[in-house]
């Protein structure tokens, strides 16, 4: 069987429609109150743009050949393999509502996923791809074997489980702009590649403010606008502390059919935000530590059940070690 789509979220959501009326005690789940929301008319233009220099002394950080971070610079004549570790803790809160019937609220315990990156330089940028390596969690500290409200910590576990040795591929090109290839981890590897940070061609220092506008597969086969802006709040040589602000929005008139776990669904409205701080180094393609927050809200209905409404709030915090 194939993993497409079993990213961390679609395990999460896929285990609480499994046990879709059973809960811990708790008889009441809140609704889902998720305002529709529409990509901006002008998000910005795409591809890279400098909004702040910062402050002096300024300089080009991470320059291509500098080491797996760098993106800029001049062109390189032989594609050179960079392989590093990366670690990252996943913790998800959902809500999600059906036909007016709201899902008990999940509240999931921290899994620690241990991947491996190969980084290719290229004329345009580099590719990357990723395997999953280990993925670990265990229930809550009173050793209730439930994940939140829900009884489905077997099942969940099981899913989970089954992300091993899943892979993903991207590539980043000079211009940030962020190409989801293929992606048998869905929603987990978006949480990767957002920490795969772009650095402007031209000198910047502290307190510099640059944007990346484009288009990014969300899921399995959903396409977002997201504008993310970035500022580097301090650098130290080849070390750097960045903090970032993103926004994502459905493509007009683009692909609106998906699966929240095995529920096929037609999105009407989807509005996502991305905040955080990471701190890095020249010397590695991925954060050396820091957390950032990703809150996704979805209007969607269920074609396959006369068109029922589903509300869906999901926030998911990444902390990489």
């Amino acid at each position: 069987m194939g993993r497409r789509g079993l990213s961390f979220v679609s395990v999460v959501i896929a285990s609480a429609c499994a046990t879709n009326g059973t809960n811990s005690g708790n008889t009441t789940a809140p609704v889902v109150e998720v305002v529709p929301v529409e990509v901006p008319p002008d998000p910005g233009p795409p591809g890279l743009r400098v909004l702040e220099k910062g402050a002096a002394p300024r300089q080009v950080m991470c320059p291509r050949g500098s080491g797996a971070q760098g993106l800029t610079g001049s062109e390189v004549s032989t594609q050179e393999t960079l392989q590093e570790t990366v670690t990252v803790g996943l913790t998800t809160v959902a809500a999600m509502t059906v036909a007016g019937m709201a899902l008990p609220t999940l509240t999931v315990p921290q899994a620690v996923m241990i991947l491996q990156l190969d980084s290719t330089m290229v004329p345009t940028g580099q590719k990357i791809s990723g395997k999953v390596i280990s993925i670990e969690s265990t229930p809550q500290s009173d050793g209730r074997r439930d994940v939140g409200a829900v009884p489905l910590w077997e099942g969940f576990k099981e899913r989970l489980n089954g992300l091993v040795g899943a892979t993903g591929q991207l590539e980043l090109d000079d211009d940030g702009k962020l190409s989801l290839q293929s992606a048998e981890l869905g929603g987990m590897w978006d949480v990767v590649a957002q920490g795969l940070l772009p650095f402007p061609a031209t000198p910047i220092g502290t307190g510099a403010r640059w944007q990346v506008v484009g288009e990014i597969l969300f899921e399995d086969s959903l396409v977002v606008v997201q504008r993310a802006e970035f500022s580097l709040a301090k650098t130290d040589s080849d070390t750097f502390e960045v903090e970032l602000a993103i926004e994502r929005w459905l493509v007009p008139g683009g692909q609106r059919v998906f699966k929240i776990g095995a529920m096929p669904v037609n999105a009407a409205s989807f509005h996502g935000t991305v905040r955080g701080r990471l701190t890095g180094t020249c010397s590695r393609r991925s954060p050396v530590q820091g957390t950032i927050v990703f809150v996704s809200e979805l209007l969607a209905t269920r074609p396959e059940a006369k068109d029922e409404k589903v509300s869906l709030s999901v926030e998911t915090r990444a902390t990489f070690f």
